[in-house]
């Protein structure tokens, strides 16, 4: 009772606040009040009431996102008043809930604790300050809100975190990296020219949630929030080869201190890089972040940036670095972040010809409004970033129509470095009742991102790129 009485009391938050307790159980409770399966764990999601576009009815809805014990997800939103919304597919739906209509939002949170309560789901700590959405605590997982990232440089304690493995406890004072067979310190390192790099750095997984809209995929269910721009200072890479006498072979290779485990493997982090890219002066080894030194979820006391690399390339933690002529034989590098057709299965796919995910493709997102918001009828500015690091982001278009009609975006360019992202913002005329809020960027030689997943689906759910689309309700001002 005091669990219900405690989560009753978030009827006090902002309407547009979803709050995520991700990973909150290792198996499904014992109440038997769906089919389940012995093995999982779930994300519970909380979306105050919202006017459902099936009917028109104020709901509340409850969001169970499954992550299933084969590591992929399943989700099913269950709304009360009587009708089914979301944005994610319902392929696990729940059943045994009672439906009814709940005008109020402290009448939503009431049943929606009430349900908890007897489903047996641990209770998370709310909070009004609470900006990142944790996919998982153990490896831990995590992404800021969307209007989190709005502007030009991402303060690390809004940077998602993306680990494989536990977080390292090292210390600065003893901590050295192995290059080759000298050592450096980091006072070594940074007697070397320091370099500092505006960059955007980005999971390959990044809005893995909304390609699993339009099919089942693997891995954690990432939004929109699993990349960042920083300002990173550090030593050029290639300095410190050049210092060890290394430069001359096809592959630079990084071990870390990182213990992983995946597919019952157990093993240390470790990933390589091509010579060319690893030459790069932008390529760093990186102690600051936005002259702050590293946090340790974000790989104090060192780490790699590979700018327009995948994050999965930028290694943290690293203990050892060589040269070789074939790519890393990880299991990250060799049966991970892999690229592979929309027609092919994890059963049958072949990992030892596929390709790398390096370079990181054109993309846009919108920021804000969020998903399920509710905004004034007529003019609403809808905001987000781009980047395409490959080339560049020459226009950005937005529609409030599901993609029948477009405005041009005004896109706010800052810094020089060719790294980072750009911001964006258009004004759209919006009516009342409910809109697709779409986006779309196109690169500097004229081309732009897919309209829909189809064409780029891939079962772990790599490189997302179709056109970003949120759902809103207009309605006229009280």
């Amino acid at each position: 009772m005091a669990s219900l009485k405690a989560f009753m009391s978030v009827s006090a938050m902002p309407a547009a606040l979803i709050v995520d307790a991700l990973g909150v159980s290792a198996a499904w409770p014992t109440q038997p009040i769906a089919s389940r399966p012995t093995t999982a764990s779930w994300s519970v999601r909380i979306v105050p009431p919202l006017r459902c576009h099936l009917e028109g009815k104020r709901t509340g809805v409850v969001v169970y996102s499954l992550r299933s014990a084969d590591g992929g997800t399943r989700a099913c939103e269950r709304a009360y008043g009587r009708c089914h919304t979301g944005t994610m597919r319902p392929t696990a739906c729940c059943s045994g809930l009672e439906e009814h209509p709940m005008q109020h939002r402290r009448e939503f949170f009431q049943h929606s604790a009430a349900f908890l309560a007897l489903s047996g789901f641990p209770f998370p700590a709310f909070s009004e300050e609470l900006s990142m959405i944790v996919h998982r605590k153990t490896p831990l997982n995590a992404e800021p809100r969307p209007p989190r990232l709005a502007s030009f440089i991402t303060p690390q304690k809004d940077f998602y975190v993306r680990n494989h493995g536990n977080v390292p406890k090292l210390s600065a004072e003893t901590y050295s990296v192995k290059v080759g067979t000298i050592e450096f310190s980091i006072p070594d390192l940074q007697k070397m020219p320091q370099r500092k790099v505006t960059a955007v750095m980005q999971c390959a997984g990044n809005r893995r949630a909304d390609m699993g809209e339009y099919k089942h995929v693997s891995g954690d269910a990432w939004r929109v929030g699993a990349i960042g721009n920083a300002e990173w200072t550090g030593v050029s890479l290639s300095e410190v080869l050049r210092k060890a006498s290394m430069g001359g072979k096809a592959h630079v290779a990084f071990a870390c201190h990182d213990d992983c485990e995946e597919d019952r493997e157990k093993f240390k982090y470790g990933v390589s890089i091509p010579m060319q890219k690893a030459m790069s002066e932008d390529t760093i080894l990186a102690w600051a972040m936005n002259g702050e030194q590293l946090t340790a979820e974000h790989g104090f006391p060192l780490r790699l940036v590979v700018p327009g690399y995948a994050g999965v390339r930028c290694p943290k933690w690293i203990a050892s670095i060589d040269e070789q002529e074939q790519p890393s034989d990880n299991h990250i590098q060799q049966k991970a972040y892999k690229l592979f057709g929309p027609d092919v299965i994890k059963e049958k796919a072949d990992f030892s010809t596929a390709p790398v995910v390096n370079e990181m493709p054109l993309n846009s997102v919108i920021l804000e409004p969020i998903e399920g918001a509710a905004v004034r009828t007529g003019k609403t500015v809808v905001s987000g970033f781009a980047i395409c690091t490959m080339s560049s982001v020459s226009k950005i278009e937005a529609s409030g129509d599901g993609g029948k009609t477009w405005t041009p975006a005004q896109i706010k360019r800052e810094g020089d470095s060719k790294w980072s992202w750009v911001h964006w913002s258009a004004e759209l005329n919006l009516k009342r009742g409910d809109h697709q809020l779409v986006v779309r960027a196109f690169d500097g030689q004229g081309k732009g991102q897919p309209e829909s997943a189809a064409p780029i689906y891939n079962f772990p759910g790599y490189l997302m790129t179709a056109w970003h689309r949120v759902t809103v309700h207009a309605k006229d001002a009280a």
